[in-house]
């Protein structure tokens, strides 16, 4: 069996992309008897630029033309919410069978594994507030934030504090929860893989509705880090475990 390995990232944006060829170059270090082939996709107005950035349609046209009869599919997102099940809907519909590699935090493992990727910079800070903000959904998959939450509280106490930017779980009150326990500073760490648009316009800035604006209105000093989760050295081999998993699951193997 000809099998294939594709790497199927969300969103183009430089911080993205020098996250992407950091993965690229653990994926092709771990795997180098496998091809490894790359798609993108991405919501919004602005089309990607599918010469550059091929779609997951047009890699899986390709790799069926060239006689690959497998792939393993490995999404880079956090969580299996819309935009998971949105390409799976590609694949699905594709000529080539396929096994998923999961999104990085699908299981309890992958929680505790971000706990280890976070554990030097929460360390670090020991007197801070740790505040950890994704994007959140509507999808089912939002109780992934309160789970994710519980997890590492255990881990690193009531001072660890995850929110989201939109949608659920309700993060409107955070700053307000923060200020009331007592702290007096917090560092805010983007839970998200990559920092681009939701970074820069919804947590960063100085415009009101900033979530660092909202937390020095209540009395807090922030600090950010400035880059999400592949940004924090071991995130790589989170990838790699996750397509050695998918991998194990083919016919041959």
């Amino acid at each position: 069996m000809k099998h294939a390995i594709v790497i199927a990232a969300f969103g183009t944006s430089p911080a993205a992309l020098n996250a992407y060829q950091r993965i690229n170059e653990a994926v092709t270090a771990r795997f180098a008897d496998s091809a490894i082939h790359w798609c993108y996709s991405a919501r919004g107005a602005r089309p990607l630029d599918t010469t550059r950035y091929p779609s997951p349609a047009q890699v899986v046209a390709r790799l069926a033309a060239a006689g690959v009869d497998h792939l393993v599919v490995q999404y880079l997102l956090l969580l299996p919410g819309r935009e998971f099940h949105d390409m799976q809907a590609v694949f699905r519909g594709g000529p080539l069978p396929f096994i998923p590699g999961m999104p990085l935090l699908t299981s309890p493992a992958d929680h505790e594994a971000v706990g280890d990727l976070l554990l030097p910079a929460i360390a670090a800070r020991p007197d801070k507030a740790i505040l950890l903000l994704g994007h959140g959904t509507a999808h089912p998959t939002w109780t992934a934030y309160c789970a994710l939450q519980t997890l590492l509280r255990r881990r690193f106490g009531q001072r660890l504090f995850v929110g989201v930017i939109e949608h659920f779980p309700d993060s409107s009150t955070l700053p307000e929860e923060i200020a009331a326990a007592g702290y007096k500073e917090v560092c805010l760490i983007p839970l998200l893989l990559v920092t681009a648009t939701h970074f820069t316009r919804d947590m960063v800035g100085d415009g009101p509705a900033t979530w660092t604006s909202r937390l020095a209105a209540r009395g807090l000093a922030v600090e950010v880090v400035e880059h999400g989760l592949a940004g924090f050295p071991g995130c790589e081999e989170l990838v790699v475990s996750h397509i050695n998993q998918a991998l194990d699951q083919l016919p041959d193997r």
